[in-house]
């Protein structure tokens, strides 16, 4: 049996940072633009939701 609502692969702030090429830091300044969750006293966020952000700004360059 498959899943249909698989679960989001969550990454850290550290990790989206490398996938956007930018600072950890510049990633905790557009979190929420992100749509990342702070847990456990880290940033959490949904690898697709970044790697869909990296698309949106290649087409706004």
């Amino acid at each position: 049996m498959t899943e249909s609502n698989p679960s989001p692969q969550l990454i850290t702030a550290s990790e989206a940072a490398a996938i956007l090429g930018v600072s950890r830091r510049h990633i905790t300044r557009i979190a929420h633009t992100l749509d990342g969750v702070f847990v456990g006293g880290r940033w959490l966020f949904n690898r697709a939701a970044v790697i869909e952000y990296t698309h949106n700004q290649e087409q706004h360059d």
